[in-house]
C-alpha cells in the first residue's frame, strides 16, 4: 500500500507531505482546497496521464519542478517529475531515470506500485464499472483476472486452423496440377523404348560401316594385284614361262570372280548404306531425345515431390484433429469459467459474469 506521497507545484499544491495509515484514510475540508488534486497527482503518477503541463501550479516558475513522490510500505517508491523541459521518472530499482515512456501507462511504473489504473478514481469520474457498458465491463474483468490469456489462445488456435486449411486446399491443388501434368507425359514410356530401338540400329550400322570400309580394303588390294598380272604379261618371252603366267591367269581369274563376287556385296554394302542414311535421318532428333529423357527424369522427381505432399498433407489431418480437440478443451474449460465465475485476484470476491 501507499505510504507517503509527497506533491511538489501540482494544481493548488506548493509542497504537501502525506502519510497514511493501514486501513481506512480520508481526506476532508472545505471545497476548491485541492483534495481532488491529490487523486489527480496520484492519477498522473500512476498513469502518466494527463499529459502536457497544464496542471503545472500557476504560481510555479522556471525553476520550480513539478514532483510527485510515491513511497510504499515495502520500501519501493516512483518519484514524477516534469516541467517546461524534463519529463521523467525516477524508480527504486532503475539506475537512471527514465526518459522515454511515450504516453499512457508505463509498464515499469505500475509494477513497482503493483496496482493499475482501476484503483484510482476521481470524484467527477463514472463509478466503477456501474456505468461501463458489457463489452467493457467483461474487458476490464478479463484484464484484472487474466482470463484475456483463454481468449488469445482461441485466436491464435483458429488462425492456426485457418492456415493449415488453407495449406491442405493448396496442397490439393498442386497434387491435382502435377497428376494433370504427369498424363501429359504418358507417352514417354513408349518413346523409351523407341530410342531403344534406335540406339541399337546405330550400333548395327556403326558395325555395317567398319565391314563396308574392310571389303573396300580387300578390292584395293586386288586392283593392285591386277596390275601387277598386266606388267608380269608384258615381260614374259618364253613360252615355259608364258605356260606359268597362263596358270597364274587362271588364278586371276579366280580372283577376278572373287573380285566380282566382293563387288557385288559391295553393292549389297550400297543398299545397306542407303538404310544407315535412313537412320541418320532419325539420328538427327537425337538431342530431341536427350530432351526426352531429362523430361522423363523431371517426371520421377515430380513424382516423389507428390510422395512427399502426400506425406505432408497426412502430417496435417493429425494436426488438424489435434487442434479440433484443443478446440473442445478451451470450450469446456470457457463453460467452466461461466459456471464457477470469476474470483477477484484484489479482495478475494466472487463476480459472477
Amino acid at each position: 500500500m501507499i505510504e507517503a506521497l509527497e506533491i511538489d507545484y501540482f494544481q493548488s499544491h506548493q509542497h504537501t507531505l502525506m502519510e497514511f495509515v493501514s486501513g481506512v484514510n480520508a481526506i476532508v475540508g472545505p471545497s476548491d482546497e485541492g483534495k481532488s488534486a491529490i487523486i489527480r497527482s496520484i492519477g498522473w503518477a500512476v498513469n502518466n496521464d494527463p499529459s502536457g503541463i497544464a496542471f503545472r501550479s500557476h504560481f510555479a516558475d522556471k525553476k520550480n519542478m513539478t514532483r510527485v513522490a510515491l513511497s510504499m510500505n515495502d520500501g519501493r517508491w516512483v518519484v514524477r517529475e516534469r516541467d517546461e523541459a524534463t519529463n521523467r521518472y525516477s524508480l527504486w530499482n532503475v539506475k537512471d531515470p527514465m526518459e522515454a515512456f511515450g504516453q499512457g501507462p508505463v509498464k515499469e511504473v505500475l509494477e513497482t506500485l503493483n496496482f493499475s489504473g482501476f484503483a484510482i478514481q476521481g470524484q467527477h469520474e463514472q463509478y466503477f464499472l456501474l456505468q461501463s457498458s458489457p463489452g467493457e465491463v467483461s474487458r476490464i474483468l478479463n484484464e484484472m483476472t487474466g482470463l484475456g490469456v483463454s481468449d488469445d489462445i482461441l485466436k491464435k488456435v483458429g488462425s492456426i486452423l485457418y492456415k493449415v486449411r488453407d495449406g491442405i486446399i493448396n496442397a490439393a491443388e498442386q497434387i491435382e496440377r502435377l497428376t494433370e501434368e504427369i498424363k501429359e507425359y504418358a507417352y514417354l514410356d513408349k518413346l523409351e523404348v523407341d530410342l531403344g530401338k534406335l540406339e541399337k540400329a546405330l550400333m548395327e550400322r556403326e558395325l555395317a560401316r567398319d565391314e563396308r570400309k574392310g571389303l573396300i580394303n580387300i578390292v584395293g588390294r586386288l586392283n593392285i594385284v591386277d596390275e601387277e598380272i598386266t606388267e608380269f604379261n608384258l615381260w614374259l618371252e618364253i613360252e615355259p614361262e608364258a605356260q606359268g603366267l597362263i596358270n597364274e591367269a587362271q588364278d586371276v581369274g579366280l580372283l577376278l570372280k572373287e573380285k566380282q563376287r566382293l563387288q557385288d556385296f559391295i553393292e549389297n554394302i550400297n543398299v545397306v548404306d542407303e538404310d544407315i542414311k535412313a537412320f541418320e535421318e532419325q539420328a538427327n532428333d537425337h538431342q530431341k531425345s536427350i530432351q526426352l529423357q531429362q523430361d522423363m527424369r523431371d517426371i520421377y522427381w515430380m513424382r516423389d515431390e507428390k510422395r512427399k505432399l502426400e506425406a505432408f498433407i497426412e502430417r496435417m489431418d493429425v494436426l488438424e484433429k489435434e487442434i479440433i480437440e484443443a478446440d473442445g478443451a478451451l470450450d469446456g474449460l470457457q463453460g467452466e469459467r461461466e459456471q464457477l465465475g470469476i474470483i477477484c485476484k484484489k479482495c478475494g470476491a466472487r463476480v459472477d459474469v
